[in-house]
C-alpha cells in the first residue's frame, strides 16, 4: 500500500468514526504528481512539478445529503481535523435541504485496488530527446508526466483505490500563415524511438507544407479521416450520445439511432471498455463498473450508459459514473494503414478537425475547421496542403452510406486536457476512408 493510498484510507477512517447516528459518508479522493514541461521555438520555456489531492465529502442521512469538495494539505491530522469540521457545516446544510429522489447509495463494503507499475522516463531526459530531435522546428509543446490516482471510501466499509502512470507529449510547429502541423505522443510505457519517428514525421509534414496550397472549391469530396480526425467526431457524440438520461429526455443527438429510424454502416461497432483504458473501475460513488458495456454493434444501438441518478430514476441497472464515455473503444476493419492513399486514390487526407459544433443535433449533423496538415492527394500521392476549410456534414452519412472502409490499426488516444488537473479519459480509434465530405467554404 502506497503512502497516499494509506493516509487516504486513515482519513476515511477518522471521519467515519465523527458521524453521528443514521449519517452515512460517501468520500471521493482525486490526486497526482505531474511534471509539466512548456516548450516554445523548441525550447524550454517553462519547468514545475504539480502535485496535488483533493477530496469530495457528501454526507447523507434521510435521504438528504450535502457535499463539499475540498483540497488536502498533506499532514494526515491537519486534513483530519479540517475535514470534521467540514462535516459540521455539511450537517447544518443538509438540514435545510429536502429529501433527494434520485439519490443511489452505493452500500457494498467490497472495493477494489489497481496499483499500476511506475515504467515512466526521467522527464528531462524525454523532453531532451524531443528537443534534439525538433531542432530547427518552429515547435511549441507541452510534455507531461506522472502519476494519478483515483480513490474511494464509505462509512459502509467500502475502500477502493486506482493508481496509474501516464505521459503525454503534445506539440505544433508552424510554418507560416496558417499552415501547421501536429503530433503526440501519450501512453504509460516510453520509447524514445517512437518519439523521434513521430517528430521525424512531423519535419517530413513541415517540408511539404512549403508547396502551394491546393486550390479546393466547395463541395463534396473523397476523403480519409486519420485517428485524431475521428476523435473529433467521436467526441461530439459523447455529448450525450451514449447517455440514458438524454435519450430518455430526447435531447440527444442520436434520437433518430435509438429510435431506428437511422443506423449507422454495419461495420461500425463502439463500445465502452475500461480493460482497454485507464479510467477507474468504480465511479466517484464508489459503484463497480463492468469492464465492457456496448454502445453500438452492427451500426446500430446496442447500450446506453447508466448514472446513478438514472439508475434509480429509470430503475435500470447502473453502469457508469457519468453518462459520458471514459474509454471508448470503436473497432479496427480491413483496410491497411499504410495501402490508405491508394485507397483514397483522388481526395482529402483528414489529418486533424477543430472548432467542432452541432450544426443540426436532431439530425447529428458536425461543422468544424479541417486542421495541421491536410493535403489534397491525387492517384495515390500527396500533391498540395490543403486550405483551412469549413465541412459540415452527418455522422449518418460519414459513419453510414458512405463509409468504404476502416483500418486495421488504431491508435490509443489519451486525453491530454490539464483544466484543473490531468484526466484518465481516452479513445482507441481507427482512421476511416468515407465516399464524401462536404466542405461548405
Amino acid at each position: 500500500m502506497t503512502r497516499a493510498q494509506a493516509d487516504f484510507s486513515a482519513l476515511a477512517d477518522g471521519l467515519c468514526r465523527v458521524l453521528e447516528p443514521g449519517e452515512h459518508l460517501m468520500l471521493s479522493y482525486s490526486g497526482e504528481e505531474s511534471d509539466f514541461v512548456r516548450l516554445n521555438h523548441a525550447r524550454i520555456r517553462q519547468a514545475g512539478r504539480v502535485a496535488q489531492q483533493s477530496v469530495v465529502l457528501d454526507l447523507i442521512a434521510d435521504g438528504r445529503h450535502a457535499s463539499a469538495q475540498r483540497l488536502l494539505g498533506g499532514d494526515p491530522a491537519l486534513d483530519l481535523l479540517q475535514l470534521s469540521e467540514v462535516l459540521v457545516q455539511l450537517r447544518r446544510e443538509r438540514s435545510g435541504l429536502d429529501p433527494d429522489p434520485h439519490l443511489l447509495l452505493c452500500e457494498a463494503s467490497q472495493g477494489s485496488v489497481r496499483q499500476d507499475e511506475d515504467r515512466l522516463p526521467d522527464s528531462a531526459a524525454a523532453v531532451q530527446t524531443l528537443i534534439a530531435c525538433a531542432q530547427g522546428l518552429d515547435l511549441v509543446g507541452l510534455w507531461c508526466a506522472g502519476g494519478i490516482q483515483r480513490g474511494f471510501a464509505s462509512s459502509f466499509g467500502q475502500r477502493s483505490w486506482h493508481s496509474v502512470h501516464t505521459f503525454h507529449a503534445s506539440w505544433s510547429c508552424h510554418l507560416q500563415g496558417d499552415r501547421a502541423t501536429a503530433g503526440r505522443y501519450a501512453g504509460t510505457t516510453f520509447e524514445p524511438a517512437e518519439l523521434t519517428r513521430r517528430l521525424a514525421a512531423t519535419r517530413a509534414a513541415c517540408t511539404a507544407l512549403a508547396r502551394q496550397p491546393a486550390a479546393i472549391l466547395p463541395g463534396r469530396y473523397r476523403a480519409f479521416l486519420a485517428p485524431a480526425a475521428v476523435q473529433e467526431l467521436v467526441g461530439m457524440l459523447c455529448w450525450g450520445g451514449f447517455s440514458l438520461k438524454a435519450h430518455r429526455t430526447g435531447t440527444t443527438p442520436l434520437l433518430r439511432l435509438g429510435s431506428l429510424e437511422a443506423r449507422l454502416h454495419q461495420a461500425v461497432t463502439m463500445s465502452e471498455d475500461r480493460s482497454q483504458g485507464l479510467a477507474p473501475s468504480f465511479t466517484a460513488t464508489g459503484f463497480p463498473l463492468p469492464e465492457r458495456v456496448p454502445l453500438v454493434d452492427g451500426g446500430r444501438l446496442a447500450g446506453l450508459l447508466v448514472g446513478p441518478r438514472s439508475a434509480r430514476e429509470f430503475a435500470l441497472p447502473l453502469n457508469a459514473g457519468e453518462e459520458s464515455p471514459e474509454s471508448l473503444v470503436m473497432a479496427g476493419g480491413e483496410l491497411d494503414q499504410a495501402e490508405i492513399l491508394e485507397h483514397l486514390g483522388t481526395g482529402l487526407w483528414i489529418s486533424n478537425l477543430w472548432y467542432c459544433n452541432f450544426s443540426d443535433a436532431n439530425a447529428c449533423r458536425i461543422t468544424g475547421m479541417t486542421r495541421f496538415a491536410c493535403w489534397w492527394v491525387e492517384g495515390g500521392v500527396i500533391q498540395a496542403p490543403l486550405p483551412v476549410m469549413r465541412f459540415d456534414d452527418s455522422i449518418y452519412e460519414l459513419f453510414g452510406e458512405r463509409l468504404l472502409g476502416i483500418t486495421s490499426q488504431r491508435e490509443h488516444l489519451l486525453s491530454t486536457s490539464t483544466y484543473g488537473g490531468r484526466t484518465l479519459d481516452g479513445m482507441l480509434l481507427p482512421g476511416v476512408l468515407v465516399d464524401g465530405l462536404t466542405l461548405t467554404m
